[in-house]
């Protein structure tokens, strides 16, 4: 998955990726509301734009990126 995350880094420059281990940061679970992982966040100024757990397609993920920078920076 992290490597996933730095091919979307250098692809969205506009963005930012983190990956947090929750079994190093516990309260990022309840913060984040996960309770399975893998799980994947998408936020945008704030507000959680998809939310995924367990099995996700990387396609899906690429899908609402390009959907968001389109209508944002472009």
């Amino acid at each position: 998955m992290l490597s996933r995350l730095e091919k979307f880094s250098k692809h969205y420059k506009e963005s930012s990726f983190h990956s947090i281990d929750v079994s190093i940061h516990p309260e990022a679970k309840a913060e984040f509301g996960v309770f399975v992982t893998p799980a994947l966040k998408v936020f945008s100024h704030k507000k959680e734009l998809m939310s995924k757990n367990k099995f996700f397609s990387i396609r899906e993920m690429k899908t609402i990126l390009d959907r968001y920078h389109l209508l944002i920076f472009s």
